[in-house]
């Protein structure tokens, strides 16, 4: 009985250790997850990207473009 409890013992330190590593772990998951950036938030960073490639495009058409064409012969 002396021996079983004693493995016993060994066991549950064990365990204790393993439940703290992954505490530890967790914790260190944790403060990775709070600086990371969501998936709506990488879409409106898209979008914003987009709309602003989009209206300097825009831009350099009425900029130059139009001129151009407005003096050709028709």
């Amino acid at each position: 009985m002396g021996k079983q409890l004693d493995r016993l013992e060994v066991q549950f330190d064990r365990l204790n250790e393993s439940v703290t590593e992954i505490k530890v772990s967790l914790g260190k998951i944790e403060t990775k997850l709070d600086g990371a950036i969501t998936r709506s938030q990488a879409a409106v960073a898209a979008l914003t990207v987009g709309v602003a490639v989009f209206a300097a495009g825009w831009w350099v058409v009425q900029q130059y473009l139009v001129p151009i064409l407005s003096h050709l012969p028709k």
